[in-house]
């Protein structure tokens, strides 16, 4: 799955995408991220709950009774990007996965002592 797709709706929580096209850009840092990879950043699901979307229900303004603070909203953003990262690593960590999973060490079976 390329790191530049598009949400696909229907699997938003199992983070699955369909492609995008070509809407790549560089980024002020000279990054390369996209409309579509920080909508995937966002829409990520670890253990079913989608993580901004969870650290933000704890911080509604009826809870809170203010809005966001400068520093939440930045939080926000930084946890967005640590997040596209991670996504932009997932091909490199399915492969190595893959490569562990398949030279794993088969240990030798002992039968139990009496």
């Amino acid at each position: 799955m390329s790191p530049w797709a598009s949400p696909d709706t229907s699997g938003a929580q199992t983070g699955k995408c369909k492609p995008a096209g070509s809407t790549t850009r560089a980024g002020a840092s000279g990054s390369r991220e996209t409309p579509a990879l920080r909508a995937r950043a966002l829409l990520a699901a670890i253990g079913g709950y989608q993580v901004t979307k969870k650290w933000l229900s704890y911080r509604e303004r009826d809870l809170l009774g203010r809005s966001l603070a400068l520093d939440e909203a930045r939080e926000v953003r930084d946890m967005a990007r640590r997040i596209a990262a991670l996504l932009l690593l997932e091909p490199a960590l399915d492969d190595n996965y893959r490569k562990v999973k398949a030279a794993t060490y088969a240990w030798p079976t002992t039968s139990p002592s009496a």
